[in-house]
């Protein structure tokens, strides 16, 4: 956990005040990039078109993040370890293993407050 986020903090119930996590990423990157902040040159760096699939994955890693698996209905807050050796899928909407066919979460939400935290994270880093 970094600059004392805490993880988990969020119920895991998505509703109206959520993001899916590719549009949260979205958000996060246009900020950064409006107020030039060092993170937004880092995940350009990660080549064309994938600095907001880095910003989703670091999102993942720094705030709470809720997924589902896949045929339950029941939301999950994603932790460190429910997470440990899964990889983003392209478009941001799935964990899986690196090479698996099936997800292992699916509809990645992150709730407002957990994008708020995120982006003040990213201001700390100037």
């Amino acid at each position: 956990m970094l600059f004392g986020l805490l993880r988990g903090s969020e119920s895991a119930r998505p509703g109206a005040e959520t993001y899916a996590l590719q549009a949260a990423a979205k958000r996060a990157l246009d900020i950064a990039r409006a107020e030039r902040l060092p993170l937004a040159h880092v995940a350009a760096r990660n080549g064309h078109g994938r600095a907001q699939h880095w910003f989703a994955n670091n999102m993942l890693h720094i705030v709470s993040v809720m997924g589902r698996r896949p045929q339950e209905a029941e939301w999950e807050v994603l932790t460190g370890t429910k997470i440990e050796g899964l990889t983003l899928d392209g478009d941001m909407h799935a964990l899986r293993i690196a090479g698996a066919a099936d997800a292992t979460f699916l509809d990645l939400r992150v709730s407002r407050a957990e994008v708020s935290k995120y982006i003040a994270f990213l201001r700390t880093t100037r």
